[in-house]
């Protein structure tokens, strides 16, 4: 389990439906490839980053590959509400509830929710002026909506 505060993201944004995360935790980089066919990862991401900034005792994120994809776990500590220990696993074939399904975790770490929350909302601000210009927003989708809703909820 690391605790330290050295760690950072990256989501970067590809055409056609596919995303990059970039886990990077005590000089580790975890990358995870994302699809789009089975959810929206800025929809799942702005929700994961709101229901930190409101303190839920716990949430996971589902983020899918092909096959198979990852499971983002956080979970409050009792004491200190402001951090989360947060495990980050792969499951090589879906649905991950299903009985034949394996995880692997990758990686743990403990982190402020503040600090995730932050992380999560420069990524998705960065891919949103990105997506300002004509010839990067082609074969993109950017959910501003639910962005949008997200940055009010911090702005409140």
């Amino acid at each position: 389990m690391y605790e330290g505060d050295d760690i950072d993201f990256l989501y970067v944004l590809r055409p056609h439906g596919w995303s990059d995360l970039l886990l990077y935790v005590g000089g580790e980089i975890h990358h995870l490839c994302i699809t789009h066919v089975f959810s929206d990862p800025i929809v799942d991401l702005s929700y994961l980053a709101s229901s930190l900034h409101h303190r839920v005792p716990a949430i996971e994120l589902l983020l899918w590959d092909e096959p198979g994809g990852y499971r983002l776990r956080f979970k409050q500590f009792n004491e200190q509400h402001h951090r989360y220990a947060v495990q980050l696993a792969s499951f090589p074939e879906g649905p991950p509830e299903s009985s034949q399904c394996t995880e692997t975790t990758l990686v743990a770490f403990n982190i402020k929710a503040d600090h995730f929350v932050k992380l999560i909302y420069s990524q998705l601000e960065k891919t949103a002026k990105l997506c300002e210009d004509k010839s990067y927003r082609k074969h993109r989708d950017f959910s501003y909506m639910e962005f949008n809703h997200f940055r009010q909820q911090l702005s409140d």
